[in-house]
């Protein structure tokens, strides 16, 4: 995965590195290696923040696996870690329910982004 290639090129990454592969992820649609990254990320214990996981809940939406953005989301509004649910969280999630034709479940996150 890209986390053991950096540390086999001896390169110790660091969260701002982290979290520009993630937005790589959600811009190449590679889902999968995001939630690796995120996965590394918690080993590493560099500690997640609230770009790293909405960028992993964006690259799940956009390689249409709304069930794992839904998932991650799920994680991130239930208090992941002490972090919240931001604007650009609820939008990837919407987004990921849009795409799955799961209008239900958009409405219920617009309503619940909007209290």
């Amino acid at each position: 995965n890209a986390y053991e290639g950096l540390l086999w090129r001896g390169l110790e990454p660091d969260i701002v590195s982290f979290n520009t592969a993630l937005a790589a992820c959600e811009t190449g649609m590679r889902w999968e290696s995001a939630l690796e990254l995120l996965s590394a990320l918690r080993v590493a214990g560099l500690g997640l923040e609230e770009i790293s996981v909405n960028a992993a809940v964006a690259a799940c939406e956009k390689g249409w696996r709304w069930q794992w953005a839904l998932n991650l989301f799920r994680g991130l509004s239930e208090d992941l870690q002490g972090l919240q649910a931001d604007a650009f969280s609820f939008s990837a999630a919407i987004a990921a329910c849009n795409r799955a034709g799961r209008w239900a479940g958009a409405l219920h996150l617009l309503r619940k982004a909007h209290r």
